[in-house]
């Protein structure tokens, strides 16, 4: 008689012949082993099955999720060339002192204004990526700050929202 080993993420139960894998309500995956009666299958092999195989339901909100992950990710990339290939082009013309572009935002009333508006945002998104790092322990969410102050606020927030997206899906 042939019985199976049923594997739930580790968990061994002695169940009939089944050949294929199930996913159940709870979400995860149930895949299963068979072996004759009498000879247990190596004590390893259901545990490196079920540790190594990263397996997920088709789940509409999953799917979903990588959607915005896509989005954010490439908002990042967009975030972060977009605006460094105008800050190159400057610098190329005007020379590389950081005090001539830091002259060169305070130029009129709109550009300081937009200044203002992007140094409040980058200190509110700084404040959120250390609540999330230090008191969520979420470590990942302190790459926001240095992506923010190093690239700007066009990558630091979209990476933020990376990062949550992250941590609602699993």
């Amino acid at each position: 008689m042939k019985l199976v080993r049923l594997v739930n993420l580790g968990a061994a139960f002695a169940r009939p012949q089944s050949r294929e894998a199930r996913f159940f309500a709870g979400g995860t995956l149930q895949f299963s082993l068979s072996y004759s009666a009498g000879k247990t299958p190596p004590p390893l092999a259901s545990h490196c099955l079920a540790r190594y195989l990263l397996v997920k339901p088709p789940n509409p909100e999953t799917t979903t999720m990588t959607f915005l992950r896509l989005i954010y990710a490439a908002l990042i990339v967009v975030g972060t060339l977009l605006p460094w290939s105008y800050f190159y082009a400057w610098f190329d013309a005007n020379g590389w002192s950081l005090s001539a572009m830091i002259d060169a935002w305070y130029v009129n009333d709109a550009t300081s204004g937009l200044v203002y508006d992007l140094t409040i945002a980058a200190v509110a998104l700084t404040v959120w990526a250390l609540w999330e790092g230090l008191v969520r322990r979420d470590r990942w969410f302190l790459a926001v700050i240095p992506a923010t102050y190093a690239i700007g606020v066009s990558a630091g927030l979209p990476l933020a929202l990376l990062l949550m997206t992250r941590r609602s899906a699993a």
